[in-house]
């Protein structure tokens, strides 16, 4: 789980789109998986209700 620092630290903070930070910053606790493959990196928000919203940050 990576919060706004550690994204911001690998240089995928910059890469989200502005909507997309600010779901990021209000989510509870401000945390989200991050996968990272070979060609491509996703972060995962878990919302309030435990589901997991998908958004791309590399392709």
């Amino acid at each position: 789980m990576m919060a706004q620092p550690d994204l911001e630290a690998l240089s995928r903070w910059s890469r989200l789109n502005e909507l997309d930070r600010k779901f990021i910053a209000a989510l509870p606790g401000g945390r989200v998986l991050s996968v990272e493959g070979r060609h491509s990196a996703s972060v995962f928000p878990i919302g309030t209700t435990g589901l997991t919203y998908e958004v791309g940050v590399a392709d």
